[in-house]
């Protein structure tokens, strides 16, 4: 089990703020639309947001945390 004090704020706030704008996405429009929404925009800030604006440090575990939220309302929800 993961303890959750071990998780790094910043990954906590890219699960956080996935998870706000998916559930706002999904008031409005179709899983599906919502979700990749949610992966284009953790894909955009990952690379052209941090990487080519040098804004911040792209990492692949960022990306992972910021589309954890779809992975698991696909599986709560059709499974």
């Amino acid at each position: 089990m993961v303890d959750i004090n071990n998780i790094d704020k910043d990954k906590l706030l890219h699960f956080f703020w996935s998870s706000v704008l998916l559930v706002s996405l999904s008031l409005v429009f179709s899983d599906l639309i919502s979700c990749l929404v949610v992966v284009f925009v953790a894909a955009s800030k990952e690379l052209f947001y941090d990487k080519y604006l040098n804004k911040g440090n792209p990492e692949v575990l960022d990306f992972t945390y910021s589309i954890a939220p779809c992975v698991m309302f696909i599986l709560f929800k059709y499974i």
